[in-house]
């Protein structure tokens, strides 16, 4: 399982994936009581079942080849290990951001083509085109105007102004003119393909852009486009047939409709472990009880940690109906919703193989995934965008900014919430990239699986990676 470190941020606009019913339109035979694509049945039921692989083409393991030689060679250049111009935030871009100065970014195009991104600063340019080029002919080089420095850099300074203006906006000490800038920002992102960062705003105009400008910055790097608000809301749309856990607004009025993401295990005061599964915190509060049907008559556990804020829209659920035991089998083997022969996950998904030069993992715009919910069933999708920062309209109409997702192509839809999200690895295996956060009409959205562990301290089952370990 070997990955390498991809510099890409995105962009990003999302609905919330959790479906809604009226608790006055259940009806006892419409009470579902199987268990959704991870199986909440005896481990021994599921242990010998066979799985059916999912075929990733000749071509693509080709692209993704080639693609990981080439930013290996990125690394390697002398003009890498010098560097002290990209020193970047680790906790984002992890360890291996000292890049060549010219690195502008690399992604894979719609015909699969690794494209290699270079901004002529120094001497250093054609030596590093030869480099890259001595992978394989076929890569294409583009010259820019930026270094992906400073795409990075511009994105930084609007995450830290944008993370001051959400946090006036909760406590109230927002101005009516912050106010307007704030409610206005769709979202931020890289969009390493343009050598831009693009920044979506519900309303473009020369009012609108001057405002942003006196509250954030100005720069030539940034470009302006209009898009649709970003809405975290349950959706309304009857339920429709497929596997899925519930839960109960406070009220006790309406039931809430999500998906399981990935087993895990935390420890308890005593020491033991406390098996349960990952899934979207919207909808839900801590210590809210969750249930098999949507009669809402058989739990199955109880939320025990729970974040919906920064980077996580997660929560942990502790399985107390002992009937019920976690699996690593995915429920769904194809987007039509049937449930035979899934596979089996095997772990987390951001593996670096204990390699000094290569941390934290980020797929290549254009690799390959997939996701397991309870509407859409099993699909796949391209990587569009990672490291994206979105700012959700809620119900209310309050606001509440996320950072570092990723972004697909459209896969998702209302129910899927909490789905698990994944990628075949090199070695062969599907690997935990993290849960579904929400859509829109163009991309799906996802919380990494890294952001979750390091907020909950727990232990996915399968190859542990944040504790280097297997876990049973």
């Amino acid at each position: 399982m070997r990955k390498t470190v991809t510099m890409l941020l995105v962009l990003s606009m999302v609905t919330s994936s959790i479906m809604v019913l009226e608790t006055n339109e259940v009806k006892a035979q419409d009470i579902d009581g199987k268990q959704q694509y991870l199986a909440y049945i005896q481990e021994n039921m599921v242990e010998n079942e066979e799985t059916e692989e999912i075929e990733i083409s000749e071509e693509e393991l080709k692209t993704q080849e080639v693609y990981e030689e080439v930013i290996n060679t990125l690394l390697s250049t002398d003009s890498a290990k010098d560097s002290e111009a990209l020193v970047l935030d680790e906790e984002i871009y992890g360890e291996s951001a000292y890049m060549p100065d010219d690195y502008a970014g690399t992604y894979i195009d719609d015909d699969g083509t690794v494209v290699v991104l270079l901004s002529k600063k120094d001497d250093d340019y054609n030596d590093i085109k030869t480099d890259v080029m001595e992978v394989d002919n076929s890569i294409k080089i583009e010259k820019v105007k930026y270094s992906f420095e400073e795409l990075a850099r511009t994105k930084d300074n609007f995450d830290a102004i944008i993370k001051e203006l959400s946090e006036k906006s909760s406590n109230g000490t927002i101005s009516a003119e912050e106010s307007y800038v704030y409610n206005n920002i769709v979202s931020c992102a890289i969009l390493v393909e343009n050598n831009s960062v693009l920044l979506t705003m519900e309303s473009v105009n020369e009012n609108s852009i001057q405002l942003f400008e006196k509250y954030f910055f100005k720069s030539l790097i940034m470009e302006y486009e209009e898009g649709e608000s970003v809405i975290d809301s349950a959706s309304t749309t009857p339920l429709q047939p497929g596997r899925a856990i519930y839960n109960l607004s406070a009220d006790a009025k309406t039931v809430y409709r999500c998906s399981i993401g990935y087993p895990a295990i935390r420890y308890n005061s005593a020491g033991e472990k406390v098996y349960g599964f990952i899934t979207c915190a919207h909808s839900k509060v801590k210590n809210d009880n969750i249930y098999i049907d949507k009669a809402c008559s058989i739990k199955i556990g109880k939320v025990t940690q729970w974040k919906y804020s920064g980077n996580v829209d997660a929560a942990f659920v502790d399985i107390t109906n002992s009937n019920y035991g976690t699996s690593r089998k995915v429920y769904y083997s194809n987007s039509a919703g049937n449930t035979t022969n899934g596979v089996t996950i095997e772990g987390q998904g951001w593996y670096y193989d204990k390699d000094s030069t290569i941390a934290n993992y980020n797929p290549a715009k254009g690799e390959k995934t997939w996701k397991a919910g309870s509407t859409t069933y099993l699909t796949t999708a391209k990587i569009q965008t990672t490291w994206t920062t979105i700012t959700i309209t809620q119900a209310d109409n309050s606001k509440v900014t996320f950072t570092d997702v990723y972004a697909t192509t459209n896969q998702t839809a209302s129910g899927d919430s909490g789905g698990v999200f994944f990628q075949k690895d090199d070695c062969g295996e599907y690997s935990v990239m993290g849960i579904v956060k929400g859509n829109n009409s163009t991309y799906s959205y996802f919380i990494r699986i890294e952001n979750i562990q390091k907020a909950f301290n727990l232990y996915i089952l399968g190859y542990d990676l944040y504790h280097g370990k297997q876990v049973k």
